[in-house]
């Protein structure tokens, strides 16, 4: 027996006086072009307090999609993300959760927020110090995918593997990439 857990997922209003480069606004929509191919998944990084979870609600309302935010950092069993097993009145049954739901639900903007930051031991990510600059199978179709939607290999880069603009140029100066292009020194901002 099988309960379900139904919660109606709902699209975020807009915030109308939120601005952002017009860079990463590109690559947003680069991103929402591709996510109607196939899921994409998207590493939202910077400092605490500096609007991580306000694009991503931003992004959900813009492109009109249901939002589902799930506390990683606060969670310390899968069955709390899931579902688990229950008992009521001496009989067992599953108990679903959202994030089956979310994962589910067509166009669902799905955020895991901390999820860098679990709690339990168990739920940390794997890291190698070793190698602070991973670059997957995955990652290295999404730099493809947003070159042919129309990025630079730099954009594509950046946006790809979350890593500083600078650090970026080191590696493609030191691979003989990308030698002497150069950017404005002040990036327009514009309502998002």
């Amino acid at each position: 027996m099988t309960v379900e857990f139904k919660k109606q997922l709902k699209v975020p209003e807009a915030d109308p006086f939120f601005f952002m480069p017009r860079s990463v606004i590109v690559n947003i929509q680069r991103l929402d072009e591709l996510s109607r191919k196939h899921p994409v998944n998207v590493l939202v990084a910077g400092k605490q307090g500096c609007g991580k979870s306000s694009l991503v609600r931003q992004f959900a309302a813009r492109y009109d999609r249901p939002l589902s935010v799930f506390q990683v950092g606060l969670l310390t069993e899968p069955g709390q993300l899931f579902g688990q097993q229950r008992l009521r009145e001496g009989d067992t049954y599953y108990q679903e959760f959202l994030f089956p739901q979310a994962i589910s639900t067509p166009r669902c903007a799905v955020h895991l927020e901390e999820i860098n930051r679990p709690e339990h031991p168990k739920a940390l990510l794997r890291n190698d110090p070793r190698n602070p600059l991973a670059i997957s199978t995955r990652h290295s179709l999404m730099v493809g995918e947003l070159v042919n939607a129309g990025a630079s290999l730099k954009e594509a880069f950046t946006f790809t593997l979350h890593i500083s603009k600078d650090a970026l140029e080191s590696c493609l100066v030191a691979l003989h990439f990308g030698i002497g292009e150069t950017e404005a020194d002040g990036e327009e901002y514009e309502l998002f």
